[in-house]
């Protein structure tokens, strides 16, 4: 009777094929990095089927389904690996760029405020709450975000593009 368990709770971990939950999550992320969405999403559905407290597999299958444009799905995954682990910056500020591609401005830069809450000293947020700020015409926060990018990293470009853009649109030539 116990060994039937042992078996039973043997097979529950390991599909029929022998590999267990990390190493199809190992999978799917490959298939991930290299742009095959569709093929991960099987590995990475199986992945969350047979670790549903992991919090990878949630947040890669995120990233599989925001690359195939399945963004309310994506946000849902999104989501669920929050809960599990709600200190990521980097899922914060992917929910907020999918809100951004549907120009839910108000609901990106809370996106974009958490992911900065988390990690004040990212580039990526800081730009991308910038250029949310912009399209909303709050100027003077957009400045303010691109202004705190350069601060941040002084040699990267798209800061002072980005700000120079705006002065110029304001006619601020000074």
């Amino acid at each position: 009777s116990s060994a039937i368990v042992f078996l039973l709770i043997a097979f529950i971990s390991i599909d029929v094929w022998g590999q267990d939950a990390d190493e199809i999550l190992r999978r799917g992320f490959e298939l991930l990095e290299q742009g095959e969405y569709k093929e991960a999403l099987v590995d990475l559905d199986e992945a969350v089927r047979l670790a549903s407290d992991n919090e990878r597999a949630w947040r890669h299958r995120g990233n599989a389904r925001y690359g195939m444009k399945e963004y309310d799905r994506a946000i849902a995954d999104y989501e669920e690996s929050l809960r599990l682990k709600p200190d990521n910056a980097m899922i914060y500020n992917n929910i907020g760029h999918i809100h951004y591609l549907g120009k839910e401005y108000d609901l990106a830069v809370e996106n974009y405020n958490e992911a900065i809450r988390l990690e004040p000293e990212s580039p990526l947020a800081h730009t991308n709450r910038g250029l949310c700020f912009w399209r909303m015409g709050e100027h003077e926060q957009a400045i303010a975000d691109f202004s705190e990018l350069i601060r941040i990293q002084p040699d990267m470009e798209g800061g002072y593009g980005f700000r120079g853009e705006i002065y110029l649109e304001l006619k601020e030539y000074g």
